[in-house]
């Protein structure tokens, strides 16, 4: 079966989330420990695989965990991980949360070789630039690229066009009522 983009919605950033009072600088100082990669075969856990993949490295090299994004998020809340590897539009609830319990967690940061490396494997990924106040991380005081994949609507190539044409009028349509 053939797939097609419906559209693109949304822009998910990569963002390795741990505590303020640790000494982790890059994902790499985090072999060995317990960090939260996403649910098994989602989005989030793809581009998290690719960017331990870009570094020469396995899951095997971490004590992985699959978790949803809330319930990978309230695991680092009650420090049962290391690091909560999110994929998230920005500005993120799960940064809200994860603020609130530690005002100073960290994100931790790419540096461009790494960034290039990452799209010459991947090219399907993107980098974006995070400005400060897009996220509510002291950490970060200056625009940073992150790496990034949209979110999108597919659809089977077989779908009628009236149905995907209803389809797309109803989201564009409803626009406000859908950001809500």
């Amino acid at each position: 079966t053939t797939i097609c983009s419906m559209g693109v919605f949304n822009q998910q950033v990569s963002m390795i989330a741990v505590r303020g009072d640790s000494s982790y600088q890059t994902l790499s100082d985090l072999q060995g420990k317990k960090i939260q990669m996403g649910s098994s075969g989602s989005g989030q856990y793809l581009l998290n695989n690719a960017l331990i993949e870009t570094l020469g490295l396995t899951t095997n090299d971490f004590s992985a965990e699959y978790m949803s994004q809330s319930d990978g998020t309230q695991a680092f809340i009650e420090g049962k991980v290391e690091a909560n590897m999110i994929a998230s539009g920005i500005p993120s609830s799960l940064l809200t949360q994860i603020s609130a319990s530690d005002p100073d967690f960290r994100l931790l940061t790419w540096d461009d070789d790494f960034l290039n490396k990452f799209l010459d494997t991947y090219s399907y990924y993107k980098v974006c630039t995070v400005n400060p106040g897009d996220v509510e991380c002291k950490s970060i005081t200056e625009p940073v690229k992150m790496p990034a994949f949209y979110g999108e609507l597919l659809v089977r190539a077989d779908v009628d066009e009236d149905v995907v044409y209803n389809m797309c009028k109803a989201m564009y349509e409803n626009h406000e009522e859908l950001v809500t």
